[in-house]
């Protein structure tokens, strides 16, 4: 069958016919391996109205393989497929639940990065990256699965509102259009 590739403005092509899930899954196993006390450091702070510290700059850049699969399972043409086995009924295994709503928090941190470094574009990618990690997350129809998809959902919003201020009006029309068109909801 024919390959579908989507092309970026950077000239980087990629296939668009790969499941999404297993976009994620690449982009989970491709996380930074961080101590606890550089984890700790990023997520339990506070970094609203701060500037970033070395320390930060240092660690965040690390999560930008993630992000590029995780971009990629936006443009993903298939139907998103956990491959879950439900037949284990509340003994069930949903091992991407907890990554991809860590995915959204590091998302937040990616666009204080972002938009401290005037790179608003980016930022309206990786939070429509999170966006659509929360949507392709709840379609296995498992109410947890929901759960963590509004929870991404609420982060996201949340991020858009705290650094509405930053971001131009082309990239909040972006924005708009990205979470209309994002995939729908699993329940």
């Amino acid at each position: 069958g024919a390959v579908a590739i989507q092309s970026l403005s950077a000239g980087e092509a990629f296939r668009t016919d790969i499941n999404p899930a297993l976009l994620y899954h690449q982009g989970f196993a491709l996380r930074p391996e961080l101590s606890q006390a550089d984890h700790d450091y990023l997520f339990t702070n506070e970094w609203r109205g701060r500037v970033l510290d070395e320390r930060f700059l240092a660690l965040i850049p690390t999560y930008k393989n993630s992000f590029k699969l995780f971009r990629r399972g936006v443009k993903a043409q298939v139907p998103c497929d956990w491959g879950l086995d439900l037949t284990d009924g509340p003994e069930a295994l949903l091992p991407g639940l907890a990554k991809a709503k860590l995915a959204a928090q590091t998302a937040r941190l990616r666009t204080m990065w972002h938009l401290q470094n005037g790179r608003p574009e980016e930022a309206r990618d990786d939070l429509l990256a999170a966006f659509a990690l929360g949507r392709h997350v709840s379609a296995d129809r498992v109410l947890i699965s929901a759960l963590v998809q509004f929870a991404n959902e609420n982060i996201v919003a949340s991020v858009i509102a705290e650094n509405f201020y930053q971001l131009p009006p082309d990239t909040l029309t972006q924005i708009s259009d990205g979470l209309k068109s994002a995939p729908p909801q699993g329940l």
